[in-house]
């Protein structure tokens, strides 16, 4: 089975959310064969693209030196892989590039290589967007769910909102 490795750092954490967009669609249900909690080093989460959709700010991620995102590192199908370009918009709104980035799996003790979605230039909002409280709410639960550090969820809580 040919599979891809996909890091997750916003809405998609939540699969009940990833399902639900997925099946509204009519693109069929996710198939995740795994998951584990990820971190993509040098990079931060940040918020500068707004979303139609949500309504407001969408997470996502930019290099910074130093800095850590906490997510998942899924592992999903071809059919998956395609269902979330599609809910991304890659190529056009945010683009998961022409290779995967490393990904450290602290449980594991080891790295993967995984696709990670970041919004194109042109869809850029450089003052930034805040997300909904909605929004950001799907994405602390997951945080909470996937036990990831506190100092991520309290970063997460920090986020202002509209």
């Amino acid at each position: 089975m040919d599979t891809s490795v996909v890091f997750a750092y916003g809405s998609n954490m939540d699969f009940p959310d990833l399902t639900r967009w997925a099946i509204q669609m009519g693109r069929g249900t996710p198939n995740i064969l795994e998951f584990d909690r990820a971190v993509l080093r040098d990079f931060e989460r940040v918020w500068n693209y707004r979303s139609a959709a949500r309504g407001g700010g969408a997470a996502n991620v930019q290099p910074c030196p130093g800095a850590e995102v906490w997510g998942l590192a899924l592992q999903v199908d071809g059919p998956t892989l395609a269902l979330m370009d599609a809910k991304e918009g890659h190529p056009g709104r945010y683009s998961r590039g022409t290779a995967p980035l490393a990904l450290y799996l602290p449980d594991r003790g080891t790295e993967c290589a995984a696709w990670v979605y970041q919004v194109t230039p042109e869809f850029l909002i450089e003052s930034g967007c805040p997300p909904t409280r909605a929004y950001l709410g799907l994405i602390l639960q997951a945080a909470k769910k996937y036990d990831l550090p506190a100092e991520e969820i309290r970063r997460l809580e920090a986020t202002v909102v509209v």
